[in-house]
């Protein structure tokens, strides 16, 4: 379900759906909607880390020109 799509949903179509991933379903259209799409933004970033979960950023010591 794109989230553009999401508005175009009828309410018992956005329940399901949120049923679907284990999320309350009360609330007006506007908050239905507004859960599922903070729900997949949260996938979205948990996806983006575990596509990287080692990843670390070297750590760089800067050295100023004066030091010798």
């Amino acid at each position: 379900t794109g989230t553009q799509n999401m508005e175009l949903l009828k309410v018992a179509e956005l329940k399901q759906e949120l049923k679907l991933r284990g999320l309350t379903v009360s609330g007006t259209k506007n908050d239905l909607i507004e859960r599922l799409r903070n729900y997949q933004e949260s996938k979205r970033r948990s996806t983006a880390h575990a596509a990287c979960p080692g990843l670390q950023l070297p750590r760089v010591r800067l050295q100023s020109p004066c030091q010798g």
